[in-house]
């Protein structure tokens, strides 16, 4: 891996990944007539689909923000926002880049 090479990739986008997983002929079908074609999976959340402590949130970052990792963020709660700069810093503190699923698929 060169020094340019993302080493890790967090999407706070909306994702082309199945809901918890589950894929199958028919739903990788139905996802590629709307121009899905390649399933994306994560390795990691927020778990901010549902109102979460900032706390929590945080110790959620520390264990997912890793290299290699695809993290899932929802932003549905105010929370998430408010450690926006914690994130960012682990980010950087760990020598990690941000990509979106445009930048790996050169969309």
């Amino acid at each position: 891996m060169t020094s340019s090479s993302p080493r890790s990739v967090l999407i706070p986008a909306r994702t082309t990944g199945p809901p918890y997983g589950y894929r199958d002929e028919r739903t990788d079908a139905a996802a590629a007539s709307i121009g899905y074609t390649s399933p994306v999976m994560w390795y990691g959340s927020l778990a901010d689909s549902a109102l979460r402590a900032d706390r929590e949130i945080l110790d959620l970052a520390h264990q997912w923000f890793l290299p290699a990792h695809i993290v899932i963020g929802h932003l549905n709660f105010l929370p998430v926002t408010r450690v926006f700069p914690q994130l960012h810093q682990l980010i950087t503190d760990r020598g990690l880049t941000t990509v979106t699923l445009n930048d790996i698929f050169d969309i």
